[in-house]
């Protein structure tokens, strides 16, 4: 006859649990080594990383290749800095003074789709002419202190394209010194999204699973629905309708912009046609460019061009506020138009950058 088995006490419980504790550990540890030596493209270390160099620009890291994939699925793309940190295949060391410059944000840098695919390298392939990128995630102050950055360096920077994002660059610049600061403000993250962006940061595994399960509908709405993560509302800045910010926005873009020939591509907020800010979006969006115009700025607004295609917001990421390939097109042909009409322009778009500069305009 067997003997009764003794009874189980806590410490044999506690045992078991640190046993199931260690085993699971080990298996994450596997799993993690797993993941970054296999599909390496979700190792934190090769996604999408920024910085401020010396003279507080924001650049990207010098020669660096990076991999940026949405974590809802929208894009999958490669992002690769030249030797100054800014997403281009051209040194603008090469640069003269019959090329043309873009700058702008992370619109106008290609947020999302692959370099042959932004307005500026269209506009190179159409034309011939040599467009130089300096775009990354800055404000307006931010573009004349990068223009003087490069220029500081010898290049001859004459005509110029300006894609001015009426999302995020509206700011009272008079009192706001550091716009980046209050834009994060805006942004305010849960409990929850700092720990996403925690594991993010650290953890080839947490990004694989990410991506994975939010290209999933039901997945993504259950993580925005728990706070883990925002949804394309949350994403997309909302701006004010303030005398101060319209007029701060307008100075701080009419002092730079002067000095050049250029043109202002106006890059709409998707929050014009989507959310609970529309009245207010198109206030600001129809005040802002006329004050533009009534100081002299030549302006391409993309707001009627994407209106007139009967669906405007198709030109953006179902999940992400940036512009898709389809509105880099639309972008890189409403420009093409501009040129063609513009006498100032039509000389440069002949891309013969052998023959002496232009004259100033």
């Amino acid at each position: 006859m067997n003997a009764p088995k003794p009874p189980r006490n806590l410490r044999y419980w506690l045992s078991r649990m640190a046993l199931l504790g260690v085993t699971c550990l080990v298996c994450l540890v596997l799993l993690e080594i797993a993941v970054r030596v296999f599909l390496p493209w979700y190792n934190p270390s090769t996604q999408l990383s920024l910085q401020r160099n010396e003279a507080g620009i924001v650049i990207g890291p010098s020669n660096t290749l990076f991999r940026q994939g949405a974590q809802k699925g929208d894009f999958l793309i490669t992002v690769r800095f030249n030797r100054h940190g800014f997403r281009d295949t051209k040194d603008y060391a090469q640069a003269t003074a019959n090329d043309v410059f873009v700058i702008g944000d992370s619109y106008s840098m290609g947020w999302g789709v692959e370099e042959h695919e932004r307005y500026g390298n269209l506009l190179e392939e159409r034309f011939g002419a040599r467009f130089y990128n300096f775009c990354l995630a800055e404000d307006i102050r931010g573009y004349a202190r990068t223009l003087q950055y490069v220029e500081r360096q010898g290049t001859p920077i004459r005509h110029l394209v300006i894609g001015l994002c009426m999302e995020n660059d509206l700011w009272d610049y008079s009192s706001i010194t550091n716009t980046h600061a209050v834009y994060q403000t805006h942004m305010v993250s849960t409990f929850r999204q700092n720990v996403a962006a925690w594991f993010r940061k650290r953890s080839a595994l947490w990004n694989f699973c990410s991506h994975t399960l939010q290209k999933m509908p039901v997945i993504r709405q259950f993580f925005e629905k728990i706070g883990i993560s925002r949804n394309i509302d949350q994403l997309t800045h909302k701006n004010e309708a303030t005398p101060e910010i319209l007029r701060s926005s307008r100075d701080e873009l009419v002092r730079f912009a002067t000095n050049y020939n250029a043109v202002v591509l106006i890059v709409p907020s998707r929050a014009l046609w989507a959310g609970k800010n529309v009245e207010t979006e198109r206030k600001v969006h129809e005040h802002f460019t006329s004050m533009l115009r009534d100081a002299g700025l030549d302006l391409v607004d993309m707001k009627p061009i994407q209106e007139k295609s009967g669906d405007p917001g198709s030109f953006y990421f179902k999940t992400d506020p940036h512009w898709n390939p389809c509105g880099q097109a639309l972008a890189a042909q409403a420009l093409a138009d501009y040129f063609a009409r513009s006498e100032k322009w039509k000389w440069i778009m002949a891309g013969a950058t052998n023959r002496p500069a232009a004259p100033s305009p």
